[in-house]
């Protein structure tokens, strides 16, 4: 092993820490991106749940049915949050089976409800762009539950029980916020 002959050996070793080394790295940085992709979902889930979109989700599910279809704040905010899910899709920064885990529910529901509100807003504006990412991402967890054996595609009276669920939801907020404000726990 040591002598003139030896290089061999010596090449081979240098090669194995080197791929070694790249493995280490490698397995890393795949655990960089999923704390990272861990800690957005994180920050995301708090924002779907409380302030502007748990209002937004309220509203929505306060006003269901309704005839109006006309676009409000508090729905845009719901379709932005999906436009946003659907662009980290998109780009690799989730997968498609963790969005499907997290917010398939959600997605399947309120698509639904607001898609008429969402052809008025293209109609008036001629302008086919709008919210077409939330309507990509839709399909997208669509087919994803199909592959599940789940069905996607909801009946009224499935939106109807889910509006009675985000109701719910919506009292339970305002009844904690109403015991945080006045210093109840």
């Amino acid at each position: 092993m040591i002598g003139p002959d030896s290089s061999w050996f010596w090449t081979m070793a240098q090669a194995l820490a080197v791929a070694v080394s790249l493995y280490l790295i490698y397995r890393q940085l795949k655990a960089q991106r999923l704390a990272n992709t861990l800690s957005t979902l994180k920050a995301m889930d708090e924002r779907w749940n409380v302030g502007r979109l748990a209002a937004g989700r309220a509203m929505i599910a306060w006003t269901y049915p309704s005839a109006d279809t006309k676009m409000d704040h508090q729905e845009e905010d719901v379709l932005t949050f999906f436009e946003e899910m659907a662009v980290y899709v998109r780009y690799g920064a989730f997968d498609i089976k963790s969005v499907w885990n997290l917010y398939s529910y959600y997605l399947e529901h309120y698509w639904p409800i607001l898609k008429p509100k969402v052809t008025e807003l293209r109609a008036a504006e001629q302008d086919d762009t709008y919210y077409e990412h939330a309507e990509w991402l839709y399909e997208k967890v669509c087919k994803y539950s199909k592959r599940r054996n789940a069905n996607p595609r909801k009946t009224s009276q499935q939106l109807e029980r889910f509006v009675k669920g985000e109701q719910t939801f919506a009292k339970a907020l305002h009844l904690a916020g109403t015991s945080m404000a006045s210093g109840k726990s």
